[in-house]
């Protein structure tokens, strides 16, 4: 090391408070690089988007109608189901992390487990995309029907049902609007005599208020004998218990699907059992239909078994499966049904070579996630050694042109993973058109990544190198230059 006059060493004091910030923003920027997400799919974000809403609106919707059939007198529970699997899906929580760390672990797994390994990591795990998803989705279903919100969602959402068979025009009624029709539907549940007319003209009339337009007589008459028929039906199920909103939903819910039909429970163990078809397919009546006395059961019908007929919430619960009891063990059910399906897809544990192969491939190419990350996390470790070493050396100074170099290519997915979903409307709007479109924009802006804070890290050095090192270190060559002349001459009177 050549000699250094004093005003170059007090100037090199001056880089060890910056040595020491270094050292803090590549440490942060290299371990958040290898243990934070690089990319994560969130589903849960994904499912709550409006574009998505409304495919699984009319998915579900053509789904009910398509397998009940059209009824002329009947109550439609396509738009309870409907709204019952929006509310889910609202719930619904899972997400796809991709990691360096993640990557790292597959990556010095023995060759016949990294396939095993890559699905752990993305989908099996304890907070994996597969496990929160179904957690989610299975304790949202039994929250509609346990929670004082849920249990409002439906009775508001039948009482739109009826209210649209009354007046075509209603679909512009407010919430607020709704929450009253609700409560006055809700007086059947003081009814003495038995006859519901009075609080179906009560509702009718509220409903002419909100729409402005009268009800004849004909649709008042039609509508107060479907409610009429809803009412007796449940309480020839109840007995001597008197009759509610929730008994008779749940008795017209029962009456117009067969529940035996939806128990997942079922359903997963005809998956299981290899029959090929999964569950038979789900049987639905109309309501009018049923109400016709037993003659569903005649002719035809005769192998077809006895439907039950739930009258609480709870007991729906029970029947299709979603019990306090069933819920745990279907959550395990689920996780392991869905697990053997993808080992089946991917060819994991197969007899057959190349279908293991190719599972193994696919493993091969999650592991160059860590080899791939590494090319940019070891900048900023090289930078934080350096940084450190320094601190401890005469010459303080440190290069960082590598990590300005490499450092950018993070920062730029960052920006692309950030405002793809704002600017991709505006670049290529042809993309995002349709529905298709829609659910690409969708599934953008369910992608978010932790890239955010490398990126911050480089920009604070950028901005350290620029209006700390930069002036610190030209004034030190300066020195060094006046100094070595100086010396040379014997103009430079301050020595080493």
């Amino acid at each position: 090391m050549a000699r250094m006059s004093r005003k170059e060493r007090r100037l090199q004091k001056k880089l060890i408070p910056l040595n020491i910030v270094l050292c803090i923003i590549s440490l942060a920027a290299a371990v958040s690089m290898f243990f934070t997400p690089i990319i994560t799919v969130d589903i849960g974000k994904i499912l709550k988007e409006e574009s998505v809403m409304s495919y699984v609106d009319k998915s579900m919707e053509d789904m009910v109608k398509n397998s009940s059939g059209e009824s002329a007198e009947g109550i439609d529970v396509a738009p309870v189901v409907t709204s019952i699997v929006k509310n889910v899906f609202s719930t619904a929580e899972g997400q796809i992390s991709v990691t360096a760390y993640g990557a790292y672990k597959v990556a010095f797994t023995s060759e016949s487990d990294k396939a095993t390994a890559v699905l752990d990591e993305l989908f099996f795990g304890e907070n994996a995309l597969v496990t929160k998803l179904i957690d989610s989705i299975v304790d949202g279903v039994t929250g509609v029907f346990e929670s004082p919100e849920g249990k409002a969602l439906i009775e508001e959402t039948i009482v739109n049902v009826i209210a649209k068979e009354l007046a075509e025009n209603v679909d512009g009624v407010t919430e607020q609007q709704i929450k009253d029709l609700t409560n006055t539907f809700k007086k059947i549940e003081n009814i003495q005599d038995g006859d519901v007319s009075p609080v179906v003209n009560e509702f009718a009339d509220k409903v002419e208020d909100i729409v402005g337009s009268e009800i004849s007589a004909e649709d008042r008459e039609n509508i107060a004998g479907v409610v009429q028929d809803m009412y007796d039906q449940t309480k020839e199920q109840l007995g001597d218990e008197d009759v509610t909103i929730e008994s008779i939903i749940c008795v017209l819910v029962s009456q117009s699907v067969d529940l035996g039909q939806f128990n997942i429970g079922d359903i997963i163990a005809n998956i299981n059992g290899g029959n090929g078809n999964g569950a038979d397919t789900v049987a639905y009546v109309s309501v009018t239909d049923q109400t016709d006395g037993e003659a569903s059961n005649d002719g035809g019908n005769d192998g077809e078994a006895e439907r039950t007929i739930v009258k609480s919430y709870s007991e729906l619960l029970t029947e299709i499966g979603l019990g306090d009891e069933e819920k745990a063990q279907l959550k395990a059910d689920l996780r392991e049904t869905i697990r053997t399906e993808i080992n089946k897809s991917m060819g994991i544990g197969s007899d057959d070579t190349q279908s293991n192969q190719q599972a193994e491939q696919f493993a091969e190419y999650y592991s160059y996630v860590f080899y791939v990350s590494l090319a940019f996390v070891a900048p900023w470790l090289i930078l934080f050694l350096f940084s450190l070493l320094h601190i401890f050396t005469k010459n303080k100074k440190v290069a960082m042109w590598y990590v300005k170099l490499l450092g950018l290519i993070p920062v730029i997915l960052f920006v692309v993973f950030t405002f793809a979903p704002t600017l991709l409307p505006v670049i290529a709007p042809s993309l995002v058109a349709g529905e298709e479109g829609q659910m690409i924009l969708a599934v953008l802006k369910g992608v978010s990544t932790s890239l955010w804070i490398s990126a911050a890290c480089y920009a604070v050095m950028w901005l350290v190198s620029i209006f700390w090192a930069h002036p610190i270190k030209r004034k030190i060559r300066k020195e060094r230059k006046a100094f070595k002349y100086g010396s040379r001459f014997g103009e430079y009177e301050e020595n080493y």
